[in-house]
């Protein structure tokens, strides 16, 4: 994947992150996935698009009161 455009090798972490949260007996190849991310999210411009359709919590702490 080294010799892959930044763009392609971001995307192809992102996709590896996404399917690690998977519980998964048969691990899908590297070169697989490298493919599989090549063919569906290479904008051919050497950039890499998908979409993650999901809603994200984001929790932060409360001020500390003022005393």
């Amino acid at each position: 994947m080294s010799n892959q455009p930044l763009a392609l090798q971001s995307a192809y972490a992102v996709a590896e992150f996404m399917l690690n949260l998977l519980p998964n007996t048969k691990p899908i190849r590297r070169a697989d996935l490298e493919a599989h991310v090549q063919a569906r999210f290479a904008t051919g411009d050497g950039r890499s698009r998908f979409a993650c359709h999901q809603d994200f919590l984001q929790i932060r702490r409360r001020p500390e009161a003022k005393r």
